[in-house]
């Protein structure tokens, strides 16, 4: 029950809702792809990718000077049905297939960007 209530908590923002279901779509991304695909400040993703991560939704990898996001496999059986709701309601948008393009073309070498 305490992992269903600490994904409802960290999915109850807009903003991690859209960074989770990006990740949930696209697979593992970099901040940079992230932000820049959502169209979102740096700072913004990162500090929501955190909660992401701290709720235990989100594993995370250090690529040179960045980090690499993806969803974690959860144990949990009800955090697994609500995760694929979401994947079913949500990454077939139109919206998204429009951020996961975008994300697609971003390279964090190109941009010389890093992050935490």
């Amino acid at each position: 029950m305490e992992k269903a209530a600490a994904l409802f908590s960290a999915l109850s923002d807009p903003t991690r809702l859209s960074l989770f279901t990006a990740l949930l779509g696209f697979g593992e991304a970099c901040v940079c792809q992230l932000h820049r695909g959502l169209g979102i400040p740096q700072s913004m993703a990162s500090r929501h990718l955190r909660v992401l991560y701290d709720a235990g939704l989100l594993d995370k990898r250090r690529v040179k000077q960045w980090m690499h996001y993806s969803v974690r496999n959860p144990d949990d059986p009800i955090v697994r049905k609500v995760i694929g709701a979401i994947r079913e309601v949500y990454c077939g948008a139109p919206e998204f297939a429009v951020v996961y393009e975008w994300m697609r073309r971003i390279s964090c070498d190109d941009l010389g960007e890093g992050d935490s």
